[in-house]
This record gives C-alpha cells, structure tokens and sequence, in this order.
C-alpha cells in the first residue's frame, strides 16, 4: 500500500471520528467539543485509532477479495479459451479421420455409401466430384463385363484396363511436375483402378461368370469386339 492510500484511509477515518459526539450515554453524531475537551481527548485518540485500524483493514480485505475474484475470472477465462481450442482441434481431428475413412474405402475398392458421399460433397468437394466419377466408371465396366461371352473376353477387358492405368501411371512419374502434384494424380489412378478391380474380382464371383464357357475361337461378334478395344486401347495411350 503507498503512503497517499495510507493518509487518505486516515483522513477518511478522522472525519468520522470528528463528526461523532461521546458522552456517558454512548456516542452520538454533530459533537460541540468546547463542551467537553479535557474529557473527550483521550477518547477521541482511543475511537480514532480503532475507527482507523477497523476502516484500513476493511479496505485492505476488499481490496484483497477483489483482486481474487480478479485472479478467478482471468483463470478461468484461459480455462474456456484452451478448452475451445482443444474442441476445435477435436472436430479437425475428427473431420480428418473421418476424410481419411472415406479416401481408405476409395482405395481398398470399397463402394461409397451415400451418406459417405454426402459427407464429401460438404467437407471435401473435389474428392466428392472424383467419388462420382469412380462411381460411374464401375458401372460402365460392370456392364461391359455383363456383355462379354466367354472367360477369356472377360479377362481381355480386365488386362486392357490395368494397361490402360499403368500406362497412366507411368505418363505420371515421368511428367515435369512437382513432386505433390505427381501425389494427387496418383492417388487418383489409385482409387480408380481399385474400383475397376473390385468390379473384376465381384463379377468372377457371379454364376453368369462361372456357366461362360472359358473361349470360342469361332465367334465372330467377340472378335470384333477385340478390334474395337484393340482401337480403343491405342486412342488411349495416344491420349496420355
């Protein structure tokens, strides 16, 4: 406490003191001290030195109760503030486990569930839009899949398509482009040979794919049917 505190609390208590009146009934307000001076002086000095202890240490205890409630608040204000920062690293967190669930189904092959899609189009947007495009993709070669006759057109298509991805793979790695964006377009080539594949391997499951007979040297329509991807194929890695 300074010394200016110390003299104002003083002053303060003898003004109290000196607007009081004692007399044998007690002490009461607006005291003529030409009455009773002889009396009154040594209890003047008893009063004033009570009234003046009393007011400092009841200032000093408010003062002290203030600066703790001051203490508290300002703790636990940090409290609440590393608690909000820790929910949101939560919910980062979350958000990215959650990411990471989805892109891990993409390139196990796994199908996409709708609610999975929808948890794309609103957090990652540009890995919802190649999700559709895999999607669309798969049933396009389920359906040519469906189309073929014998066993070994259906592992023609399957052969064709993985050429098609290494081929890809390999325009990729050679590119002039920085090492992440080589990253991003491989994982892309990742997920969807990966959805291509499970398609191949769930129609090897199917009773259509274990009556077809394993070839026929003769059929016209599947020979034209090579031709064509034969074409296909080329146009392809042209497009590389």
């Amino acid at each position: 406490m300074s010394i200016f505190f110390t003299n104002s609390v003083y002053n303060t208590a003898k003004f109290k003191v000196a607007n009081t009146k004692i007399s044998k009934n007690g002490i009461s307000n607006n005291y003529d001290a030409k009455n009773d001076n002889k009396s009154v002086k040594g209890a003047e000095n008893s009063i004033f030195q009570t009234e003046a202890k009393n007011f400092i240490e009841l200032t000093l205890s408010n003062n002290q109760e203030m600066s703790g409630y001051g203490a508290k608040a300002e703790k636990l204000s940090k409290s609440l503030n590393k608690m909000e920062m820790f929910q949101e690293r939560l919910e980062r967190e979350k958000e990215n486990m959650r990411l990471a669930e989805i892109d891990g189904k993409l390139k196990s092959g796994a199908e996409l569930k709708e609610e999975d899609l929808e948890y794309l189009k609103e957090h990652k947007p540009e890995l919802y839009q190649e999700a559709i495009k895999i999607k669309r993709e798969r049933e396009e070669y389920k359906k040519q899949l469906e189309r073929c006759r014998t066993k070994e057109k259906v592992e023609k298509l399957q052969k064709l398509k993985m050429d098609t991805f290494m081929g890809r793979i390999k325009a990729i790695q050679s590119a002039n482009i920085p090492k992440e964006k080589k990253l991003i377009e491989l994982d892309k080539v990742t997920r969807e040979m990966a959805g291509i594949t499970a398609e191949y391997k769930a129609f090897k499951k199917t009773e259509k794919f274990k009556s077809m007979p394993e070839k026929k040297d003769n059929d016209v329509v599947s020979k034209a049917i090579d031709e064509i991807e034969a074409k296909r194929r080329k146009q392809d890695e042209f497009n590389i």
